[in-house]
């Protein structure tokens, strides 16, 4: 991204004769397609989606991204009807650095799961957070850290100030939610809320979210984490559709609550982005309900891996657990403060894909197949890990 002096267009309308067109509203929409009723929230990610020689239409207001991201071709900008400033510094400003992983570690005398080297794949985890906070990341939310000694190992080891965990277990399961967030400053406000929906495949495990409140720069931040529960039967489906309504609903909740605060959610969600679980069901619960948006397709085709898998065929740990191939199930959403004070912009997201710093041999265990394998791999886990970048401005 490129910075720039401050832009202010007044054109009025007249797309008529372009090639494609792709509109850009300051409302975020969940899955943006850059059509009239699904339009970008940022400019950038506008541009990006027009194709050469089309056009990208504005509506009227101020846009505070700092930068236009560069296109391969030409493209026409415009607006509606009125004038639209791009670049507005606003009255405050700072940045906010966001991690999501799936760890996938539920510890090698787990009964229930797949498992494989969990406690040397914990070691690299302790080493993946040292370098994001060494990189300026402020907040880290976990999911599927299973094994009590594992967390508790990996919050004593790990480099950021403050560690927290959803530890709430409903009634009959063997394992807590598995969510943990670490981040540069201590969380307030905690709250955690089981799903009370729940699949056989996920008899043994707690699914819920878990809600902290942070602030940097006198800039609130409602940080929710969460891990929905896995498989693609019928019933899986249906059961991650309950979850998904309660997640938005207490992002709802709390954004009323909390109506100078932006919103962040984090999570391995297990559904897959090219379903109509993500297109239907998480667009209307998380987007037209919470008012979330999902970073990767709002940035279009800017930065690296915006539609690239999260769970990957060529993941040596994805394949010897086994599953779909090749899906982005792991996503970071993001909501405006209720008031509208606050934008949060996005402006990077990337997938990492974390190894340890020497190969790990070790037997491991498909719950799945119930049947045992030998792997020798770098990986930490079977999913990939985000990064998002925002900037918060206060108008």
């Amino acid at each position: 991204m490129k910075p720039h002096a401050l832009i202010s267009l007044a054109i009025l309308a007249g797309c008529s004769g372009a090639q494609a067109q792709v509109y850009c509203r300051i409302a975020t929409w969940f899955n943006p397609s850059g059509t009239f009723s699904r339009p970008f929230s940022n400019v950038g990610g506008a541009l990006c989606a027009a194709p050469n020689n089309g056009t990208a239409t504005i509506y009227t207001g101020d846009y505070y991204e700092t930068g236009i991201y560069s296109a391969p071709g030409p493209r026409t900008l415009t607006t509606t009807s009125g004038p639209v400033r791009i670049g507005v510094a606003g009255q405050a400003r700072t940045t906010l650095k966001v991690i999501s992983y799936n760890t996938h570690l539920y510890g090698e005398s787990n009964q229930f799961y797949s498992r494989w080297a969990d406690t040397a794949r914990s070691q690299g985890l302790i080493q993946f957070l040292a370098a994001q906070r060494a990189a300026g990341v402020d907040l880290v939310g976990v999911q599927d850290l299973f094994d009590d000694d594992l967390i508790y190992n990996v919050w004593y080891a790990q480099s950021f100030p403050a560690g927290n965990a959803g530890n709430g277990r409903r009634s009959g399961a063997a394992y807590g939610s598995g969510l943990s967030t670490f981040s540069s400053t201590s969380g307030t406000n905690n709250a955690q809320a089981l799903y009370s929906s729940f699949n056989a495949s996920d008899a043994q495990v707690s699914r819920s979210y878990f809600r902290q409140t942070f602030t940097k720069d006198g800039f609130g931040i409602g940080l929710f984490n969460t891990s929905l529960q896995r498989g693609t039967s019928s019933q899986e489906v249906s059961t991650r559709a309950t979850q998904i309504q309660l997640l938005a609903n207490g992002v709802l909740a709390y954004r009323q609550a909390n109506p100078t605060h932006v919103v962040v959610i984090t999570g391995s969600f297990n559904a897959n982005d090219t379903s109509t679980e993500y297109t239907s069901t998480m667009s209307n619960q998380l987007g037209g309900v919470s008012g979330a948006a999902d970073i990767a397709p709002n940035l279009a085709c800017v930065g690296a891996g915006v539609s690239q898998c999260t769970s990957c065929g060529t993941n040596e740990l994805r394949a010897a657990f086994g599953g779909p191939t090749n899906v982005r199930n792991d996503f970071i959403l993001y909501a405006d403060s209720w008031d509208g004070g606050t934008r949060i912009v996005p402006n990077s997201y990337e997938v990492l894909r974390p190894t340890s710093t020497a190969p790990i041999s070790a037997q491991g265990y498909n719950a799945d197949t119930q049947s045992s394998f030998n792997l020798t791999s770098g990986q930490l886990s079977d999913h990939q890990a985000l990064l998002a970048s925002f900037d918060l401005v206060r108008r």
